[in-house]
C-alpha cells in the first residue's frame, strides 16, 4: 500500500509540474501578463490538489509505527513450604558447602604462598649461582694471571741463568795457556800439547808439574 500512495503523490506533483508548464506556455504564445483560469483548467487544478491530499493522508496511515517499548516480562514467584527436617537439613549442607569452600580458599591460599616461596627460593639459588660463578671465574682469571706471570718469571731466570752459564762457561781455552791446568770440579788436570777444552776460569788450578798434580789428586786427560 505505501508503494501505492507513493506513485499518487508522484503523479500529483508530476501533474502540478504539467499544469505550470501550459500556464507558462500560455502567457508566452498570447503575450499575457496574468493567465486567466478556464473553468477545466480550475477541475485539473482541484483534481491534482485531491489526488495530492489523498495521496498524502494514505501514506501517513498506512507507514507502521516502530515498536520501541519492549514487551513487559511478567515473572512468578512460587512459595514452597518446608519442615522443620528439611530447613534442618537445608542449612547443614550449607555449613558444609561454607565450610568447603573456607578449606578451597585457605588451601589456595596456602598453594599461592608456596608458589611465592618457590618463586622466591629459585631467585636466591639463582643468585648463588652467579656469584659462585663470577667468584670462580674470577678466581680462574687470577690463577691464569699468576701462572702466566710465573712462567715469565721462570722464563727470564731460565733465560738469565742459560745466559750466565753461557758467559761463564768456556771462558777459559787450556790450548793458549802454556801451563798445566786443572779443573777442580772433574780432578782432571791438562797439559800443554793436549787437544784441550773450554772451562769456566773459576774452577781453573794451575800446577807447575804433574807430579804436583797427581799428589793434588788430579789425574791427566786421555786427549
Amino acid at each position: 500500500m505505501n508503494s501505492f500512495f507513493a506513485v499518487l503523490i508522484a503523479l500529483s506533483i508530476l501533474g502540478f509540474i504539467v499544469l505550470e508548464a501550459i500556464t507558462l506556455y500560455n502567457k508566452v504564445t498570447h503575450q499575457m501578463l496574468f493567465h486567466v483560469p478556464t473553468t477545466k483548467y480550475k477541475s485539473y487544478i482541484l483534481g491534482t490538489v485531491l489526488l495530492f491530499c489523498v495521496a498524502i493522508f494514505g501514506f501517513q496511515f498506512t507507514n507502521p509505527q516502530p515498536v520501541t517499548s519492549a514487551p513487559s516480562v511478567k515473572r512468578i514467584y512460587k512459595t514452597k513450604t518446608v519442615g522443620k527436617k528439611e530447613l534442618e537439613s537445608a542449612k547443614l549442607r550449607a555449613y558444609a558447602l561454607a565450610k568447603i569452600s573456607s578449606k578451597i580458599t585457605s588451601q589456595s591460599n596456602s598453594v599461592e604462598d608456596l608458589s611465592d616461596k618457590v618463586e622466591s627460593a629459585k631467585k636466591a639459588s639463582s643468585q648463588s649461582v652467579n656469584s659462585r660463578q663470577e667468584s670462580e671465574s674470577k678466581q680462574a682469571k687470577k690463577e691464569v694471571q699468576q701462572s702466566s706471570v710465573a712462567s715469565q718469571s721462570s722464563t727470564q731466570v731460565s733465560n738469565s741463568t742459560s745466559a750466565d752459564k753461557t758467559s761463564k762457561q768456556g771462558d777459559l781455552d787450556t790450548t793458549t795457556k802454556k801451563r798445566i791446568i786443572g779443573n777442580k770440579n772433574s780432578r782432571i788436570y791438562h797439559v800443554p800439547g793436549q787437544a784441550g777444552y773450554h772451562m769456566n776460569s773459576q774452577n781453573a788450578v794451575y800446577f807447575q808439574t804433574e807430579a804436583q798434580a797427581q799428589s793434588a789428586g788430579y789425574r791427566k786427560a786421555k786427549r
